[in-house]
C-alpha cells in the first residue's frame, strides 16, 4: 500500500548511553566542538565483526568478555570519508525530553520541534534552510513524555503525536508552524516512547506507544481523522525500547522490542485483528536499545541491539525467515543509536551519543555488517536528530548538550562518478519495457523485460557476485508492450503487471515461488506505452494505470483488498501521450499526475484528491515531450519534473512551487533525448540526471548541483535506439547503476558503478 505520510523526515530519536572514559591526552588539540565556526571532527579506529573494538586513539577495549581487537593490518573498508561536522551556534533551551525534524510551516526548510520538560510546552523552532532556526509558536502539553512529528489526518501538514501522564495527545498542525490540541486519547499505562506507521495497511498511520515501566506495547489504530483506538494492549516483560521495520518481507511495518529480562528481541507483528509475537534470542544479556536498518544491503531490514554488559547484536533478516544473530560485537554501553547514513556512500552507519559527559561516536558501515568507528572529541551530547538542514546534500545533526541545542553541519562529500563499459545481456523478445525488483528475496535486483516481437516476459534472477541468471520466460499468449512490479495483494510477494493490447495480465509468484496468470484478462489500454503503481482514486488501495497512446487517455484499474484490480476509471488526456509520473504539486497528500503529450506540445496535469483525478490546465511546452522523470532536484522537500524534448535536444526542469509546475532552467543533451531517469549517481546527496539518446545510442551522465543545474560528467554506449533507461544498485555495492533498453537490440544494458 502506499503510505501517504510525511515521515521521511520526521524520524524521532533518543540517545542515552553510559559512555567510557575521555580519550588520552595524546589526542590532538582542535577547535572547541560547539564554538560557532568550530569543526567537530573524529579520531579513526575500526569495529569489527569478529568482535573486537580499538581506537587508533589508544581506547582499550568495552567488556572483559570481548574478543582482542584484531591487528591493523587486517583491518577492512576503513578508506571510508570521515564526516566532519561545523558548528552552529547552540541554541538555549529548557530541560528536552524529545525531539524532532520536519518542515512544519510547509516553506521546504526542516523545522525543529522539542518537547520541554521544565516549561511544560511543544516549541517549534522554525528552520532557515541554511542551519539557522528562529522561535515559532508554543504549545502547552503539561507531563510530556516523548514526541514523533507525521501528517495523521493526511492534509498535507505535520502534526504532533505526544503522550504525557496517562494520555496520547494529537495535536494538528496550522501550517505556520504551530498546534493545536484535538484530541486525547486515554491510556492503561504510562509510555516515554512513540512512533507513527501504518501497521494494518489501510493507508491511515498508526500510533505504537511504549511503557517500559510496566512492559507494555499499546498501539492504537487509526482513521481519516487520526488515531482513536482501540487501544490494543501487547505485554513485553522486560521491555526497554522499540523501533519498527518490514522485518519478515510482508510489505507491512512490523515493530521489534528490546527485552532487558531475556536478552531476547521480541517482534510484534500485524495478523489481521491485533499482533502476533515472537521471541529471538541475541545471545548477549539484558538487551537495552535497538535500532533497524538495512545493514548489509540485501533489501531486508536488520535489527542492532545493545545490553548492558557492553556489547551489540547485529540480527540479520532472513530470507523467508525471520531474524536471526550473526555478529556480536564489543562496544561502549549504549541505549539508542541514531541510524543514518553520514558519509553519503548509501550504507546505513551508526552514531552514539552520551548524556553524561562522555564522548560521542560514529560507526560508519561498510554494508555488509561491520564497521568502522570514529570517536569525537566532544562531549556530553544526548538526544538526537538527524537530517539535511542546509540543502547540501549531507546529513546534519542537532543534539542537546545539557540546556543548549547543538547544531552540526555536515561536510559535504565530493565523489567521482565511475562506470564500467556496457554489459549486454541478450534477450529473446527485446526490452521495450524494463523494471528491476527482488522477485525471489535474495538481496539482489532482478531484471524483467518485455517486448512485444515474442509474447514472453523475461526474468532475469539476480545472484549475489554472479550476475544473472539464465531467462525465465513467461509465456502471455499476447503481446507485451509494458511490464511493471508491484505488490497489490499486500502479501510480501512481488507480482508482475503486463499491459498488452487492449488488456491488464496480472501474475503472482505462487508458494512454490512460481509465477501464474490469474484468471482473466481486464480490459485496458488499446496501445499501452507507460504503467505506474500509485494510490489515485483517493481510496487506501494503489491502483494501476496505464497510458493508451491511441486513444489519448490514461486507463485506471482501481485497486481494492483482494490485490486484483477489477474497475476501471477513464480520463481523457491530450493527443499522443508519452510517458506520465505521480507526485504531490500542492502537498495535500494525494498524488497528483503528469502527462506527456506529445503531439500538443504540453503536459496534462491532473489533481488528486479523495474523488480521485480531476483535469486541469495543461502547461504548454515550446518543443514535444517524450519521458518524464520526477524527484526533489532543488532539496527542499518538493519533487520536480524533468523531461525529455528530443526535438531541441535539450531536458528541461520544471519546479513545483504553490502547487503549480513552472520553468526551472535546461540542459543540452544531444542524439534526441528519448528516456530519463533522476537518482544520485556520486552520493553527494544532489540528484543527477541519465538520459539516454535515441539517435546516438549513448547514455549521459549529468551531476546536479542541488539548484536546478546539471553539467555533463561522462557517456557510455547504450543498447541502439533506447526507450527505457532505470537507475538502482544492481550489483550490492551501494553505488547506483543504470539498465537500459531499446527497441533495435534484443538485449539489455547494464553500466555498473563502481565505489
Amino acid at each position: 500500500m502506499t503510505f501517504r505520510r510525511l515521515l521521511a523526515l520526521t524520524t524521532l530519536f533518543t540517545l542515552q548511553w553510559a559512555c567510557p572514559s575521555p580519550p588520552p591526552t595524546t589526542t590532538p588539540v582542535r577547535p572547541a566542538p560547539f564554538d560557532a565556526g568550530g569543526d567537530f571532527r573524529f579520531d579513526a579506529g575500526t569495529f569489527r565483526g569478529d568482535g573486537g573494538f580499538r581506537s587508533d586513539a589508544g581506547r582499550p577495549d568495552a567488556g572483559a568478555a570481548c574478543t582482542p581487537p584484531p591487528n591493523p593490518s587486517d583491518d577492512a573498508g576503513t578508506t571510508s570519508v570521515t564526516p566532519v561536522f561545523h558548528a552552529m551556534p547552540t541554541i538555549s533551551v529548557s530541560t528536552v525530553r524529545a525531539l524532532a525534524l520536519g518542515d512544519v510551516n510547509g516553506d521546504g526548510h526542516l523545522d525543529l520541534v522539542t518537547l520541554e520538560a521544565s516549561s511544560t510546552l511543544v516549541q517549534s523552532r522554525l528552520g532557515d534552510g541554511e542551519g539557522g532556526f528562529q522561535v515559532g509558536p508554543a504549545q502547552a502539553l503539561t507531563g510530556g513524555t516523548a514526541l514523533a512529528l507525521a501528517d495523521v489526518n493526511r492534509d498535507g501538514v505535520l502534526d504532533v503525536v505526544a503522550t504525557r501522564t496517562g494520555f496520547l495527545e494529537l495535536l494538528h498542525g496550522d501550517g505556520l508552524g504551530g498546534f493545536t490540541g484535538v484530541r486525547s486519547v486515554a491510556l492503561s499505562s504510562q509510555a516515554n516512547q512513540v512512533l507513527v506507521e501504518d501497521f494494518n495497511g489501510d493507508v491511515f498511520p498508526d500510533v505504537a506507544v511504549a511503557d517500559s515501566a510496566n512492559g507494555l506495547v499499546m498501539v492504537l489504530l487509526s482513521d481519516e481523522e487520526g488515531p482513536r483506538g482501540p487501544v490494543l494492549d501487547n505485554l513485553v516483560p522486560g521491555l526497554q525500547r522499540m523501533t519498527s521495520g518490514d522485518f519478515n518481507g510482508d510489505g507491512r511495518a512490523d515493530l521489534a522490542v528490546s527485552e532487558t529480562l531475556t536478552g531476547s528481541v521480541r517482534l510484534l507483528q500485524w495478523n489481521g485483528n491485533g499482533f502476533s509475537q515472537s521471541s529471538i534470542s541475541t545471545a548477549v544479556a539484558s538487551a537495552t536499545s535497538l535500532a533497524a536498518a538495512d545493514f548489509n544491503r540485501d533489501g531486508r531490514t536488520d535489527v542492532v541491539t545493545f545490553s548492558y554488559d557492553d556489547k551489540l547484536a547485529l540480527l540479520m533478516s532472513q530470507p523467508h525467515a525471520p531474524l536471526a544473530p550473526v555478529n556480536h560485537y564489543c562496544l561502549p554501553r549504549t541505549t539508542t543509536p541514531l541510524v543514518a547514513d553520514f558519509n553519503n556512500d548509501a550504507r546505513p552507519d551508526l552514531w552514539l551519543g552520551a548524556d553524561d559527559g562522555g564522548e560521542s561516536q560514529l560507526l560508519l558501515g561498510h554494508g555488509d555488517g561491520t564497521f568502522h568507528v570514529v570517536t569525537a572529541a566532544a562531549s556530553g551530547l544526548s538526544l538526537a536528530a538527524a537530517a539535511d538542514l542546509n540543502h547540501d546534500g549531507t546529513t546534519d545533526l542537532v543534539a542537546v548538550r545539557t540546556d543548549t541545542l547543538a547544531v552540526l553541519l555536515n561536510t559535504p562529500v565530493t565523489r567521482t562518478v565511475r562506470m564500467a563499459p556496457l554489459v549486454r545481456i541478450s534477450l529473446t523478445s527485446g526490452a521495450q519495457s524494463l523494471d528491476v525488483a527482488d522477485l525471489d528475496h535474495n538481496g539482489v535486483l532482478d531484471l524483467v523485460t518485455a517486448g512485444p516481437g515474442t509474447g514472453a516476459v523475461e526474468l532475469r534472477l539476480g545472484t549475489p557476485g554472479t550476475g544473472w541468471t539464465d531467462a525465465h520466460v513467461l509465456n502471455t499468449d499476447t503481446s507485451p508492450y509494458v511490464v511493471r512490479t508491484a505488490n497489490l495483494s499486500d502479501d510480501g510477494r512481488t507480482e508482475l503487471l503486463v499491459a498488452a493490447p487492449g488488456g491488464l495480465q496480472v501474475w503472482q509468484r505462487n508458494v512454490q515461488d512460481v509465477y501464474q496468470p490469474l484468471p482473466g484478462f481486464a480490459a485496458s489500454a488499446e496501445t499501452p506505452v507507460r504503467m505506474l503503481v500509485a494510490e489515485l482514486t483517493g481510496d487506501a488501495f494503489d491502483d494501476v494505470a496505464v497510458l493508451d497512446h491511441a486513444r489519448h487517455e490514461v486507463v485506471i484499474h482501481v485497486g481494492n483488498e483482494d490485490g486484483v484490480p477489477a474497475d476501471t476509471i477513464r480520463h481523457v488526456v491530450g493527443q499522443g501521450p508519452s510517458d506520465m509520473v505521480t507526485l504531490d504539486l500542492n502537498r495535500d497528500g494525494y498524488l497528483d499526475l503528469v502527462v506527456a503529450n506529445a503531439d500538443e506540445n504540453n503536459l496534462g496535469i491532473f489533481r488528486g484528491g479523495p474523488d480521485g483525478l480531476q483535469a486541469s490546465e495543461p502547461l504548454e511546452l515550446t518543443s514535444r515531450p517524450l519521458a518524464l522523470a520526477t524527484g526533489d532536484i532543488h532539496g527542499n522537500g518538493v519533487d520536480d519534473v524533468a523531461v525529455a524534448l528530443p526535438d531541441a535536444d535539450v531536458v528541461t526542469v520544471f519546479v513545483a512551487s504553490d502547487g503549480a509546475l513552472s520553468s526551472g532552467g535546461q540542459v543540452e543533451v544531444t542524439g534526441r533525448p528519448s528516456a530519463v531517469a533522476l537518482r544520485d549517481m556520486d552520493l553527494d546527496g544532489r540528484l543527477d540526471l541519465a538520459v539516454a539518446s535515441f539517435s546516438s545510442g549513448l547514455v549521459h551522465v549529468l551531476l546536479g548541483n542541488g539548484a536546478g543545474g546539471f553539467t555533463l560528467t561522462e557517456s557510455f554506449t547504450a543498447p541502439a535506439n533506447p526507450t527505457t533507461i532505470t537507475a538502482a544498485d544492481l550489483n550490492r555495492d551501494g553505488m547506483p547503476d543504470l539498465a537500459i533498453g531499446g527497441i533495435a537490440d534484443d538485449e539489455v544494458g547494464l553500466v555498473l558503478s563502481t565505489p
